[in-house]
C-alpha cells in the first residue's frame, strides 16, 4: 500500500509528494531484521561500509557529516589556503535502486543469495494499492525500480550503493584532506554523505597526495579538477538507477584575500562560469554560490564564511510556529501522541480522553471551570497520572490545570492563574 506525503506543507503538487510504501508488519519485521540488523551488523565488524556514508547505519548520525563540513572549512580558513566545496542531493534515491544491480552489491558484501532471490521476487510481483484519507484504490500498480521507502531492507540497500560509489570515488578523483599543525595526522576523504546529501569537496593537500605535485596558487586549478569529480558521481549514480538533482545541488569556490587591513572571502559567483554536467535527459548546469550565501545540506543551513545566521533565522521560524500554535491553546490528535513519552495506553488515558485533550480550551468567564476541567475535576486520579507522561514544556499547563481543580472551585481566577490556565 502506498500513501503520498506533502513535501511542502499547504501544497499537494505531484512531483512534490513523498511515496512510503507500507507493508504488513511481520514482513516488515523480518527485513529489518535480515537486512538492518544482520547484514548491516556484519558489515560493520568488517568494515564493509565506506566510512564517508553515515546514514542507515547504527550509531552513525547526519549531524556528524555536518560537524564534519563545518571543521574542514574552519581549518582551511585558518590555513588560507584555497577549497571548493560541492553539494550534491540525489532525486528520490531509494525508489530508483535497480533491483538486479543492488542484489549484486548485496552478495558481494556478504548478502546469501536465497535472500537476494527473495527480495528480486517479490520486487517484481508486489501489487501496491494508493491509500487516501478517503478510501483505498481499487486498482493496483507495479514498481519496476526501486525498494521503496518505508521497507526495512531500503535504507540497507541504499549502503551498499553508496559503498561501491565511494570507493570508485575514492580511487578516480581528487579529494580533500586536512593536516593537523605538527603534520603527525592527515584526514582524507572524498565528501561526506547522509543517504543522498553529499558534501564533497578538493583542498591544497588534497591535490598533492594525489596528483603527486605540488600546489599550483591559483584557485580556478582546482575548480578545473572540480567538474570532472561531479561528472564522475553523476555518471555512477545514473548507472545504479539514480539521478542527481541540479536544481538543489551548487558549489562554492573559498578563496581569502587581503583587502583594507583583513582577510576575507572573495566574492566571485559572477566570475565563475557554471559547472556543465551531462546527463541522460540533457545538459545541465551546477551553480556558484558565494561564501556568504547560506544554503540547507544534512540538515543544516550553514554559509561558508562561518556564519550561521541561516540556521539561527529556520530556527527562530520554527519556534514562531510553535509559539503560535500553543498561543491558540489547540492540539491535534497526532500533537498529543507526540508529546507523550510513551504510548497513552501505557499511562492509562483513554482514547476518549485523548480525543478531550484535542479539542480547543473552551473559554470561561472566570466564576466556573470550563467543562474540560470539570471532567478534570470529578476524574483527577487521571490528570495525576498523566501528568509524568508529558514533555516538560507541557508540564507547567497541566501543573495549572491540576492546581486549579484542587483549589479554585468556585472562586474568581486571578490574572495569574487565567495565563497558567
Amino acid at each position: 500500500m502506498t500513501v503520498l506525503l506533502e513535501k511542502d506543507e499547504g501544497q499537494p503538487k505531484v512531483h512534490r509528494m513523498r511515496m512510503i510504501h507500507l507493508a504488513e508488519s511481520d514482513f516488515n519485521f523480518i527485513i529489518r531484521l535480515l537486512w538492518g540488523r544482520e547484514f548491516m551488523r556484519h558489515n560493520e565488524q568488517t568494515n564493509g561500509i565506506h566510512k564517508n556514508q553515515h546514514g542507515g547505519r547504527k550509531g552513525w548520525q547526519g549531524q556528524s557529516a555536518a560537524l564534519k563540513k563545518k571543521l574542514t572549512i574552519d581549518v582551511a580558513r585558518h590555513y588560507k589556503e584555497p577549497m571548493v566545496i560541492i553539494d550534491k542531493d540525489a532525486t528520490a534515491c531509494y525508489d530508483r535502486i535497480v533491483t538486479h544491480l543492488v542484489i549484486l552489491t548485496l552478495i558481494k558484501m556478504g548478502m546469501p543469495t536465497t535472500h537476494g532471490k527473495f527480495m528480486k521476487n517479490f520486487l517484481s510481483e508486489a501489487e501496491y494499492k494508493v491509500k487516501t484519507a478517503k478510501d483505498i484504490s481499487k486498482g493496483f500498480y507495479k514498481c519496476k525500480h526501486g525498494s521503496g521507502q518505508g521497507l526495512g531492507w531500503s535504507p540497507p540497500n541504499w549502503c551498499s550503493i553508496s559503498d561501491v560509489i565511494s570507493r570508485a570515488t575514492e580511487a578516480h578523483c581528487l579529494g580533500m584532506a586536512m593536516e593537523d599543525p605538527g603534520k603527525l595526522e592527515v584526514s582524507q576523504r572524498n565528501f561526506d554523505a547522509f543517504v543522498d546529501d553529499v558534501n564533497a569537496g578538493l583542498s591544497k593537500l588534497g591535490w598533492e597526495q594525489f596528483l603527486g605535485s605540488k600546489w599550483v596558487p591559483i584557485g580556478e586549478s582546482l575548480l578545473q579538477q572540480a567538474e570532472p569529480n561531479v561528472q564522475f558521481y553523476s555518471d555512477l549514480l545514473e548507472a545504479s538507477g539514480g539521478a542527481l538533482n541540479l536544481q538543489k545541488s551548487y558549489f562554492y569556490l573559498l578563496e581569502i584575500i587581503w583587502d583594507k587591513g583583513k582577510w576575507r572571502y572573495k566574492n566571485n559567483k559572477n566570475v565563475i562560469n557554471p559547472m556543465i554536467i551531462k546527463q541522460s535527459k540533457g545538459t545541465s548546469t551546477l551553480e556558484a554560490l558565494n561564501p556568504n550565501e547560506p544554503r540547507k545540506i544534512l540538515g543544516v543551513t550553514m554559509a561558508p564564511d562561518g556564519s550561521m545566521k541561516g540556521q539561527i533565522h529556520h530556527l527562530q521560524c520554527k519556534t514562531k510556529q510553535w509559539g503560535t500554535l500553543l498561543s491558540k491553546n489547540y492540539l491535534s490528535v497526532h500533537d498529543v501522541h507526540g508529546v507523550f513519552r510513551w504510548p497513552p495506553s501505557i499511562s492509562g488515558i483513554s482514547g476518549r480522553r485523548e480525543h478531550d485533550v484535542s479539542k480547543p480550551m473552551p473559554k470561561s468567564d472566570g466564576t466556573c471551570p470550563p467543562p474540560f476541567l470539570e471532567k478534570t475535576r470529578n476524574k483527577k486520579h487521571h490528570v495525576e497520572r498523566l501528568y509524568p507522561c508529558f514533555s516538560q514544556i507541557w508540564r507547567t499547563r497541566i501543573q495549572g490545570s491540576i492546581h486549579y481543580v484542587r483549589y479554585s472551585k468556585t472562586a474568581t481566577l486571578s490574572g495569574a492563574s487565567k495565563e497558567r490556565r
